[in-house]
This record gives C-alpha cells, sequence and structure tokens, in this order.
C-alpha cells in the first residue's frame, strides 16, 4: 500500500503542476471536513459500543446514509460559493465530483466499522487495496490525458465503488443491510463531540492551504501540499497502520478492563511511534535535497525548507497522536472538544497571521499550534486519567537516543564529504546507512521495537528452510 502511494504521488508531481494540486487540495480540504460530517462519529462509536446489537447497527447506518446524502447536497450548494471565494471556476466542478463519493460511501462504513472492531485487518487490507490501485490508476490515467486537477478528484469516486463491491464479497451472514431512521438521536448524542473534535483536526490540519491559497495563490498552497507530502510518507507508512488498529485495541482493554487498562497499552504504543518517527523526521530533514527533486522532481524544489520545518512539527505531533483515540475510547469526547477548540482556535490565529509573511512562517506556526495542541491535550490526560505526557518520559529518552544514534553518522558523513552529490545515489546512501543505524541503536538500546523486530525475525532465523 505504501509504495503504490509512494509511486502514484511521484508521478503524479510530475504531470500536474504546483498550482494544480493547490486547486485540488483547496476542494479537498474543503470536502474533508464534509467526510468528518458524514462519519458523524458512527465509525467510534460501532468500534467502541460495549453491547453492539443488529438495532443498533441498522440505526448506524440509518444514521450514516442522512448524514452522506445530506452533506452531498450541502456541497452542491456550496461548490459555486467556493469557487467564488477563490476566485477559481474550476473549484465547483472538482467539488461537485468529489461530493458523489457521499452517495456511495455508506454503503460500506458500518461493516467496515464492524469489521475494525472484529480486528478483522487482513481483509480490510485487501477492500483498502482494491480501493486504492482503482484510485490510483484513474488518477494518471486522467491525468496523463491532460484533464488536470480534477483527475485527483475523479479518483475518489471510482476507488470507492471499487473498494465497497469487495467488501460486500465478505458480509458476514446475518449482517444487517436495511437501514433504521427512528432512534437514531441515542447515537447522535455520542457522536455529536467526538465529530466536532474531528471538524477543529481537519481545520487545522487544512488551514496553512486554505490561508495561503486566498493569501498567496494556489502555486503557494501547492507547494506547501507538496512540503506536507514527506509528512504523509509517515503517515501513510506507519500511523495509517497503527490508528485502525488502536481505537479497537483500546476499546477491547475498556470493555475487558476498564479506563485503566487501556493505559498501559497507550504508553506502549507512543513508545513504539516516537522510536520510528523521530529517526525518520530527523533523517528526512537532513536527506531533504535529495528527497524532493528525486522523489517530485526539480519544479517542488522551492518546498525543501518548508517540508524541513514541518518534519519538526511532525516529531512534536507524534508525542500526542493517539491522545485523542485513548479520550473518546473512554468515553471524555466533551472535554477532548474543549481540549481542540481551545487549540485548534490559537493555532488557527497563528496561521493565518503567518500567511501574510509567506510559506516558511507558516511552516513554523505548524511548530507552534503543535506545541499548544500538546500542552492542552495533556491537561486533559491528567485531570481525567491521572497520566501525563511526562510519564512517557521513558519513551522520550529512548527515541531521542535511537534518533541521535540514527540520524548522527549521517550527519558527519555528510559534513566530512563522503556522500555524493545530492541526486539519487546520495539518497541512496543515506537511506541504507539511517537504516542499519537506527536498527543497531534499537539492539543496542534494547528499546521495545527490538522486541517486536525479533518477533518477526526469530521464526525466520529458525526456519530450516531459510535457505532454499
Amino acid at each position: 500500500m505504501f509504495f503504490i502511494n509512494f509511486i502514484s504521488s511521484a508521478i503524479i508531481a510530475r504531470i500536474l503542476t504546483p498550482d494544480q494540486i493547490g486547486l485540488f487540495s483547496i476542494a479537498a480540504i474543503f470536502v474533508g471536513f464534509a467526510h468528518i460530517l458524514r462519519d458523524f462519529g458512527i465509525t467510534q462509536y460501532v468500534i467502541r459500543e460495549p453491547d453492539l446489537n443488529e438495532e443498533k447497527l441498522r440505526l448506524s447506518h440509518g444514521l450514516t446514509l442522512l448524514m452522506g446524502w445530506g452533506v452531498a447536497l450541502s456541497l452542491l450548494l456550496l461548490s459555486v460559493p467556493l469557487a467564488e471565494l477563490y476566485d477559481n471556476g474550476e473549484l465547483t466542478n472538482i467539488v461537485l465530483v468529489l461530493a458523489l463519493n457521499f452517495l456511495v460511501v455508506p454503503f460500506g462504513s458500518v461493516l467496515t466499522a464492524w469489521l475494525r472492531r472484529n480486528f478483522q485487518f487482513g481483509y480490510m487490507y485487501f477492500v483498502r487495496l482494491t480501493d486504492k490501485i482503482v484510485s490510483v490508476g484513474t488518477a494518471i490515467g486522467l491525468a496523463l490525458a491532460g484533464f488536470g486537477a480534477i483527475s485527483l478528484a475523479w479518483a475518489a469516486p471510482a476507488g470507492t465503488v471499487a473498494g465497497i463491491l469487495i467488501l460486500h464479497l465478505r458480509r458476514p451472514e446475518g449482517f444487517p443491510v436495511l437501514p433504521r431512521f427512528r432512534g437514531v438521536s441515542g447515537i447522535a448524542r455520542f457522536s455529536g463531540f467526538t465529530t466536532g473534535s474531528s471538524i477543529l483536526t481537519e481545520l487545522s490540519r487544512g488551514s496553512p492551504e486554505l490561508f495561503l491559497g486566498k493569501a498567496a495563490g494556489m502555486e503557494a498552497a501547492g507547494l506547501f501540499t507538496r512540503a506536507e507530502g514527506i509528512r504523509e510518507i509517515f503517515q501513510r507508512l506507519v500511523t495509517s497502520a497503527v490508528h485502525p488498529v488502536a481505537g479497537p485495541l483500546f476499546g477491547k482493554e475498556m470493555r475487558d478492563y476498564g479506563e485503566r487498562g487501556t493505559l498501559p497499552l497507550f504508553l506502549r504504543a507512543t513508545e513504539l511511534m516516537i522510536g520510528i518517527g523521530w529517526p525518520f523526521f530527523t533523517v528526512a530533514a537532513v536527506l531533504m535535497d535529495a528527497l524532493v527533486p528525486v522523489i517530485y522532481g526539480a519544479q517542488w524544489i522551492p518546498s525543501i525548507p518548508i517540508a524541513q520545518v514541518l518534519c519538526i512539527a511532525g516529531m512534536v505531533q507524534l508525542v500526542t497522536s493517539l491522545i485523542p483515540q485513548l479520550l473518546v475510547t473512554n468515553n471524555y469526547t466533551r472535554e477532548l472538544f474543549k481540549s481542540q477548540a481551545v487549540s485548534n482556535g490559537i493555532g488557527l490565529l497563528l496561521i493565518g497571521i503567518a500567511s501574510i509573511f509567506g510559506l516558511l512562517f507558516v511552516a513554523f506556526a505548524v511548530i507552534g499550534m503543535q506545541l499548544i495542541r500538546a500542552f492542552t491535550l495533556n491537561r486533559v490526560l491528567t485531570e481525567k486519567l491521572g497520566l501525563s505526557l511526562l510519564d512517557t518520559r521513558t519513551g522520550l529518552v529512548r527515541g531521542a537516543v535511537v534518533t541521535v544514534a540514527t540520524a548522527g553518522p549521517l550527519v558527519l558523513f555528510q559534513g566530512f564529504g563522503l556522500l555524493p552529490e545530492p541526486d539519487l545515489l546520495y539518497l541512496a546512501c543515506g537511506i541504507l546507512l539511517a537504516a542499519v543505524a537506527w536498527l543497531l541503536s534499537v539492539a543496542l538500546t534494547n528499546h521495545p521495537l527490538w522486541a517486536e523486530i525479533r518477533v518477526y525475525l526469530v521464526p525466520y532465523i529458525t526456519s530450516p528452510n531459510r535457505n532454499l
């Protein structure tokens, strides 16, 4: 999955211009808010509900249909005003194509949540792979045919239709198909604060492009989007694998042992993510002079300093990335919403002011927003669960040691001119050196990651057929 995303991003970056990428980014961020409204916290409800039965599944399906089709109608009405706001008529068509997705998604979202609740991740991966192959093929094919930014929009409904068709091939016997609408208010009460928190998170994530698109134009928004692409590599490689599993695991621990049972799992998962993420972002920042032109092409070189600053923001975000799921699992949705309202409100103000001064200032404002977010989430964590980010200090120290040990040799080799000029060979040598240093540092420091790695290595090492 990661390699499909990686290769497709590199191909599309060479076909479409910064203006076209920026244009689609504006539409995608706007529609991203709509996706949160469409889900309305129903996925989290299905995953965590202790007494999930057929009636509640039918109500969830009914509410999903109401929200999905209602959001599609809202996008239809708002597409023209959005285009007028950014003085670009093409935005209307892109939003309308993306709105088609909302007519289809409700037919698979509740079943997807049920499969996640029951840890059916193998089949879920197959569904996502089908969705991704179809969407990527659609995007690249239309882009090569000269359709421009709207190529990326058509990829969404094409992939969704394919994924839902595959999804229903494995629908469990007896799983309810018909929705129920009477009584959905009970689910809506749970979903309100969860949805509010998700909207605030999405707003903070997409605000740089929204502000830059208005203040500095589509090219600036496109450059920032491409700089964010380096953070997205980690999201697709690690975060997208961890977060879908973390929610159901937290929910299971909550049902079995109560809220205190979720805390050790949270601490361990956070330490593992830091042990992978901090070295990744540090090495990416060091190699950025080669990373951007080799992967995306020379037209994206102006995004290099922005991407380096955003790597720091990514490191800060990792420390708190699992806290929202932990709070939702333990039913502290109201407190999470209040926390997000404060941090994202201040963050939006910072980014809005920074957008007046340029891209680099916006990137530093994103770091500021992540620090404020860490402070407000830590306060809720301490008050409600008796846990603090200080309790992650062991993981932070170990992560810092592994990061220095991973990036240190790379910096020294670079400083003494032992690496070639920034090109594909430079990038390959740097990644190989960093990977070896990371593996050695994880083993020598006995980082918890080493135990996880050994789980996969031992069966292979001890297999009598390993040399065949």
